[in-house]
């Protein structure tokens, strides 16, 4: 139907009640081909019910999330996959927000997408507010089909990505397994992404692609954790990440990426 799949990640044991509530809205929507739940609750794997169980081995974030994707890899997927937290919820019918979303990564060749509305980052007293809002209204840009506008916003999270996997790399399907931390392991990753990155590509830091459909269909409501990270724990990633030498500056020239964005678009005319 729309060669379009999602993986909802149950990551906190206990919780997996959640992500069925997820599952559902998702399965009333019909937006979707196939949904798949995968959780750390190791009674629960239900192949009748899409549940997998992620293995022990996988016993940190970035582990868990390279387990759903590498298992998507396994059979050959090449369609979107929607990789979601248990956390989200549905606002609105997310149909049209898919259909504007994956249209715009294909054209702009923007593989991997974090989302950008469940960043409280992103707010100013409760409005959304992007860095960037670039009006497409030439003619020969409206017969890309594209959203009305395209966005860039200052922040991102994982709670909901997609994967175009019939072009995204490997290196940009996974998490840098040395962090357990989500915001050391978001970081890396995005500044990987910039760094391996071609030149036509609209990958920057503090700078991230979006589009106004994506504004009201889905939020995060923060779940029960038994686990925060540890000061050591803090201390000791904050270590490794140092080590990097991780190059996460914020990109703040905007005609640097205008002209990227222009030109991108106008490769894809005719």
């Amino acid at each position: 139907m729309y060669n379009r799949e999602a993986a909802i990640f149950n990551h906190i044991v206990g919780n997996l009640e959640f992500a069925k509530k997820l599952a559902k809205s998702l399965e009333d929507s019909r937006a979707f081909d196939k949904i798949t739940i995968f959780t750390r609750d190791a009674n629960s794997e239900n192949e009748d019910l899409g549940i997998k169980v992620i293995p022990e081995s996988c016993d940190s974030i970035s582990k868990a999330r390279n387990f759903i994707n590498m298992s998507f890899k396994a059979t050959n997927f090449t369609g979107h996959l929607h990789v979601i937290e248990d956390s989200v919820e549905l606002d609105s019918d997310p149909k049209a927000f898919l259909d504007a979303l994956e249209k715009a990564m294909a054209v702009l060749d923007y593989d991997v997408w974090l989302n950008a509305s469940c960043d409280p980052c992103n707010y100013v007293y409760s409005k959304f507010n992007p860095r960037l809002a670039v009006d497409l209204d030439r003619p020969e840009v409206k017969s890309l089909g594209l959203s009305s506008k395209i966005l860039f916003t200052s922040h991102s999270n994982t709670a909901w990505m997609c994967y175009d996997f019939s072009k995204a790399s490997d290196d940009l399907l996974k998490f840098n397994e040395s962090f357990t931390i989500p915001m050391f392991m978001i970081i890396e990753f995005l500044a990987r992404r910039k760094s391996t990155r071609t030149p036509d590509q609209l990958y920057r830091m503090n700078m991230y692609m979006t589009i106004p459909e994506e504004v009201g269909v889905f939020h995060s409501e923060p779940l029960p954790i038994k686990d925060d990270p540890k000061s050591e724990a803090m201390a000791e990633e904050d270590k490794i990440f140092k080590s990097l030498n991780v190059a996460f500056a914020p990109d703040n020239n905007i005609d640097e990426v205008l002209e990227c964005l222009w030109n991108k678009l106008k490769s894809k005319i005719g």
